[in-house]
């Protein structure tokens, strides 16, 4: 990992020494049965700072990150979630979150957790 936290509360990153083009996460899942689902999402450049590319860290004077993003790629092994240059919106943060649609995320429910959440700070829980 490029970003963590370590039990001492010290965060570490590797110093940017060229310009970041591009994100790149990889998630796997573990099921109750054993089976695994995975996704490898790409996408371009939303920050210049390599600390912020990591898991939110509160620790490490990192928030909540929620913005549009553009040239997303996805690829996994969930039918129906490949795709290429699509847009998107992220929401990664280190707190517990609502749904209501603080940032006016088009087609986001108030009343659903979806893609236009909102963090709550200092509350435990994962986001």
């Amino acid at each position: 990992p490029i970003n963590r936290a370590s039990a001492t509360g010290r965060c570490r990153s590797t110093p940017k020494t060229r310009p970041i083009h591009q994100t790149t996460y990889f998630v796997e899942l573990e099921g109750d049965d054993g089976g695994h689902q995975w996704a490898w999402v790409s996408v371009d450049a939303f920050t210049d700072n390599v600390a912020l590319t990591g898991v939110p860290c509160p620790v490490c004077g990192q928030g909540a990150l929620q913005q549009s993003l553009t040239n997303l790629n996805v690829v996994s092994n969930v039918p129906g979630l490949n795709g290429t240059s699509l847009a998107g919106n992220m929401e990664f943060w280190p707190f517990n979150y609502v749904p209501f649609n603080s940032v006016g995320v088009p087609n986001a429910s108030d009343d659903v957790y979806d893609s236009g959440d909102s963090p709550v700070p200092n509350q435990s829980g994962i986001g």
